[in-house]
């Protein structure tokens, strides 16, 4: 399988499908559409021969920027491809002088904590009952931070 990277442009359908088969208040490709559209938002995708298995989107402010949704289609988790799309998005960020990089994840999400863990982010506060869960309950968010100054390579 020939794995590459490429800058979100207008794969907004493929996007969306990946989001509605990760999270309960899936995105539309209208939704996508207006936040690209807005000039805040920048993104990459992963492509598996050519086609979109992955995506991050990230929200970006002067030099710090905040993980919005990051995503792999469900028949490609469990292969490191979160990972590598996370490393490649912080490289690519480094190199646009992004100096601080933030997310929130539901403390419930233990894969995506492994996975921020992993590339180094350190948590730094937890948001109470920052989520509403469909099930009427909520959930804490954790607050996650990397100082990208380090991260170029």
């Amino acid at each position: 399988m020939m794995l590459t990277y490429k800058n979100i442009d207008s794969e907004f359908p493929e996007i969306a499908a990946i989001h509605a088969q990760s999270f309960a208040n899936e995105w539309s490709e209208k939704t996508l559409l207006d936040m690209f559209d807005k000039g805040q938002y920048s993104g990459s995708l992963l492509l598996a021969n050519g086609q979109v298995i992955g995506f991050i989107i990230c929200s970006l402010v002067l030099d710090e920027a905040e993980i919005i949704s990051i995503a792999i289609s469900p028949p490609q988790r469990g292969k490191a491809h979160a990972a590598q799309l996370l490393s490649f998005e912080i490289n690519r960020l480094a190199n646009l002088n992004i100096t601080k990089l933030y997310l929130e994840v539901n403390e419930a999400n233990i894969p995506a904590i492994k996975l921020y863990k992993g590339q180094n982010f350190s948590q730094t506060a937890v948001r109470k009952n920052y989520y509403k869960l469909t099930d009427g309950q909520s959930a804490n968010a954790l607050v996650f931070s990397l100082n990208l100054g380090e991260c170029l390579t």
